[in-house]
């Protein structure tokens, strides 16, 4: 995509030249491109140069302040007597003085401690390794030079513009490329909040917020608060910026593509194909891949009634026109439109020609009718169709539903659809089930009406695809849809690599945390909860490995196991019952869930009533107001000096007593405001 841009090997071999002016060149834009030092002095002189500017009452912050633009360069070489040249060059001296300053307040690593120890190891991996000259080892690494072991790789005109702390990192391998590709497409498709989750946020809002409900606050404001807070909460879970937000809330679009896609629900062809073929066949593949799913159509009203229509009988029943043309080309490029009127010569009229009765169907047939536009002009009809087409010759095979109502065309390669594949990964082809693959690769790239055109009787799936002449195009998509796997073995292998010590170059915001949750290869299936009975159960090995969070809930029940043991409550008795005792122990029934609750409600109950008969008895309790009668639960409305320290009680003698006791432990007013409306309270 970079115009005479070189391969990878060809990189690698002029790379590894010592005498190479390529190399030369290489490691000068490297090197110029970030950087591992202070710029031309070191961190102690830096540190000393920043306290005595900061030491200048005129002193700005340069964290706490904007950057300001260099000035115009002139056409002419440096210049002494040039007025913009030497504005130049005292804009490039407090350029300098600018990023170390920055880099000393922002990028520097303080003495590792708790906050970043992980079992002795610093988890931002300082110090980092001095090196005092860029080296090419014999594989072709390159090991740039580095100079301060506590600060990360820098930019100097990142760091002077973002005004903070920054990590620039050249990915000079191909597998810290293909795990930084795996990380950052894992961050932006993330999948939505589940239900539960969205749910449990909102309980977590009313709970926090429970002196807002019964405030004095009006309802509508009430309303809002919650409201506020919610959003605000689902907002972090989803993690979405600021941009995206402001484009919602002003209707605009939250992004912009350059292609069009169309969802395929890709398993609903592979599963057509296998049922032409032998039974035992399809459950071994269903097994191993999950592709026995049940079928799902809709039930579509035509004139001679009604029959079953699923969007892959699209392609099936194709026009003969279009019998030669694969199925991943139909996809990107099939066009369904309904037959005007005024052309409807020989074909008979339908009954309806969107009467379709959904009775149960996936995202395949929500989107089997992405592409379907009737409102087209003839003008611009003109401008993505491929040719002139008569839509007589283009319906679909007299047993389609659709037969008499709607009609394909190819549109233009500039107008077509990029494929979305969804209801799982497609296979890989270097390992797992070899023939699943290739059937899901002949189905995607050989034309086929039917199962039996991808292979003979006689042949396997590996056999056909081998035979096959697949164009490069087909090849080179090939390759694409293994790009997924091979950026997660990247992940998995760094992650080795790292733990063993050999660290390679990468970005320190990708941590040893974010590699051991960066996501596995999604099952789509699973994102929009589709499963079968044939969902794979872990084997007992796998089941024994255990996860970073697993680890750290291992050693805080260590942890409580040693205080428990510290403090002797796992001690034996010493004083055990005599041996001549004998206690008899009854059973506890079992009980439902329902009865456990209405015990323990019938129990609550009986305490409750057992207490009040006590304060009934008791004449001592001032519970009766004058006419005898329990006063239980009794709101009394107070005026607001009640809360003010002047606020005396009715009683002489109570006033004294506060008065004594706030004069004995001469308490602050605060204290004695609020001692005073605890012995308010008391002595009502």
């Amino acid at each position: 995509w970079i115009a005479n841009s070189l391969s990878p090997q060809e990189i690698r071999e002029r790379m590894m030249d010592k005498n190479s002016e390529f190399r030369v060149k290489m490691v000068q834009y490297l090197e110029g491109a970030h950087k591992g030092e202070f710029i031309d002095n070191s961190k102690d002189q830096v540190a000393v140069d920043v306290s005595y500017h900061a030491s200048n009452p005129r002193y700005q912050d340069p964290t706490q302040t904007l950057p300001k633009p260099p000035p115009y360069s002139c056409s002419h070489e440096l210049n002494q007597h040039c007025n913009t040249c030497q504005e130049s060059e005292t804009w490039w001296m407090k350029f300098k003085d600018t990023v170390n300053d920055i880099l000393l307040k922002s990028n520097v690593h303080q003495k590792c401690d708790d906050r970043c120890l992980v079992e002795g190891i610093c988890k931002a991996r300082f110090p980092r390794s001095i090196f005092h000259q860029t080296t090419i080892d014999e594989s072709g690494y390159i090991q740039m030079k580095k100079f301060e072991p506590m600060i990360n790789t820098y930019t100097p005109a990142l760091t002077y513009l973002l005004r903070s702390n920054s990590d620039v990192t050249s990915l000079l391998s191909g597998t810290a490329l293909k795990l930084v590709t795996a990380y950052v497409t894992d961050y932006i498709t993330k999948t939505p909040l589940k239900t539960y989750t969205i749910f449990q946020t909102i309980k977590d809002v009313y709970d926090h917020q429970a002196s807002v409900l019964g405030g004095s606050l009006k309802d509508q404001e009430k309303a809002r608060k919650l409201l506020t807070q919610i959003v605000n909460s689902l907002t972090v879970k989803m993690e979405i910026g600021a941009p995206m937000a402001s484009a919602y809330l002003l209707g605009n679009p939250d992004h912009y593509t350059s292609h069009r896609f169309q969802t395929v629900f890709w398993r609903s062809y592979v599963s057509e194909v296998m049922k032409s073929w032998d039974s035992n066949d399809l459950q071994t593949s269903a097994d191993n891949m999950r592709t026995k799913t049940a079928d799902k159509v809709m039930i579509w009203k035509t004139k001679e009634g009604y029959t079953p229509y699923s969007v892959v009988m699209d392609y099936t029943h194709c026009s003969k026109e279009y019998e030669n043309v694969n199925l991943y080309d139909w996809i990107r490029l099939s066009h369904k439109k309904v037959i005007p009127k005024k052309k409807k010569q020989n074909i008979p009229d339908p009954d309806t020609s969107d009467d379709g009765i959904d009775i149960d169907y996936t995202n395949q047939e929500v989107n089997a009718n992405h592409k379907y536009d009737s409102d087209v002009d003839n003008d611009k009809e003109k401008d993505y169709i491929q040719e002139k087409v008569n839509p007589a010759t283009l319906t679909f095979l007299p047993n389609h539903p659709q037969h008499n109502s709607h009609y394909i065309t190819l549109v233009k390669e500039g107008f077509g659809y990029v494929p979305n594949f969804i209801g799982g990964s497609l296979p890989r082809r270097d390992t797992g089930n070899r023939e699943f693959y290739c059937t899901t690769m002949m189905t995607l790239f050989k034309p086929w009406r039917s199962g039996l055109d991808l292979r003979e009787n006689e042949q396997t799936w590996d056999d056909a695809f081998n035979e096959y002449n697949f164009t490069s195009r087909q090849e080179q998509l090939m390759s694409f849809f293994n790009i997924q796997y091979e950026c997660y073995e990247a992940r998995d292998n760094y992650s080795r690599q790292r733990k063993a010590g050999k660290i390679l170059g990468l970005p320190n915001f990708i941590d040893q945390e974010s590699l051991d949750y960066m996501g596995l290869p999604k099952n789509q299936a699973d994102d929009m909860e589709i499963f079968d009975a044939t969902d794979e159960h872990l084997s007992a090995d796998a089941c024994n490995e255990i996860g970073p969070q697993s680890a750290q809930r291992l050693k805080q029940m260590d942890e409580m196991h040693s205080i428990l043991q510290g403090a002797g409550w796992l001690d034996k008795c010493v004083d055990p019952l005599p041996a001549n005792m004998h206690i008899s122990i009854k059973p506890i029934e079992p009980k439902s869930r329902q009865e456990w609750v209405d015990i323990i409600q019938r129990k609550k109950t009986s305490i409750i009533e057992d207490r009040d008969k006590h304060k009934q008895s008791n004449p001592t309790n001032n519970v009766y107001s004058n006419n005898g009668k329990p006063k239980w639960n009794q709101v009394e409305i107070i005026d607001q000096s009640y809360l003010l320290s002047s606020y005396l009680s009715s009683s002489p003698d109570i006033a004294k007593s506060q008065q004594n006791v706030v004069n004995m432990f001469s308490l602050r007013p605060d204290q004695e405001r609020a001692f005073h409306i605890i012995a308010n309270y008391a002595s009502l």
